[in-house]
């Protein structure tokens, strides 16, 4: 963690200082660059080590349209108070208040649509109301990769490609030992493998995912 907040304190230092010596308009350009940099960063952080509860990840689309709304009032502020130079919490909280609903409806109201739309065309009969779900991006053991959606259900790991709605694998838990995969940047968690090592799956949240697999493989196996 803490190459992370090396990595984030550079680049608003660096932000910072192409404010002071270069030309306003370059210097604004930076900020943007750095604070998109930023922005990215702290949004894999969270959907790669945060374990959420139930509650947190069926409200993952409010979450992270909470997120785009800070983003877009800071910068605004930030650009506004360089422009004007003067820094005033009373205009950042004025900016917060009206970005973060503006980023839930925005953006968040994309996202679920959006996701929802993927639901409805690879809906199987195996789902249920218990059922978990997310968009996910899978990557054979031959490097072809497919998006769609990866299903948890009746003790079962699915995943259905987009726009087809085609099953592409279908394990049962016991068949499974999900380790954890990382990016290349940053080494932040990013999936898990599945089937095999070369065989990976890209989603949000890779350790809640693999948490639900262990816990429901438990239950299975009871007597």
């Amino acid at each position: 963690m803490k190459k992370y907040i090396i990595a984030l304190i550079g680049a608003i230092c660096l932000c910072l200082l192409s404010f002071l010596f270069f030309d306003k308009s370059i210097g604004l350009i930076f900020i943007v660059i750095a604070i998109g940099v930023v922005s990215g960063v702290l949004s894999k952080l969270f959907t790669g080590y945060v374990i959420p509860n139930q509650f947190v990840f069926h409200s993952r689309f409010i979450i992270y349209g909470i997120g785009s709304g800070l983003m877009i009032g800071m910068l605004l502020f930030l650009v506004r108070s360089l422009e004007l130079n003067l820094f005033s919490l009373h205009a950042l909280m004025l900016n917060l208040v009206v970005s973060i609903p503006i980023g839930v409806i925005i953006t968040g109201s994309f996202l679920y649509l959006g996701f929802r739309t993927l639901k409805k065309r690879t809906m199987n009969i195996d789902e249920d109301q218990d059922s978990i779900s997310d968009q996910a991006t899978y990557t054979d053991s031959s490097c072809k990769t497919f998006k769609g959606r990866l299903v948890l259900a009746k003790c079962k790991l699915m995943f259905f490609e987009m726009p087809t709605g085609d099953c592409i694998f279908e394990y049962g838990l016991d068949e499974l030992n999900p380790e954890i995969k990382r990016s290349g940047f940053l080494n932040i968690p990013k999936g898990f493998n599945i089937g095999d090592e070369l065989a990976k799956l890209n989603v949000a949240f890779p350790y809640y995912w693999i948490d639900l697999i262990k816990n429901n493989k438990h239950f299975t196996s009871l007597p």
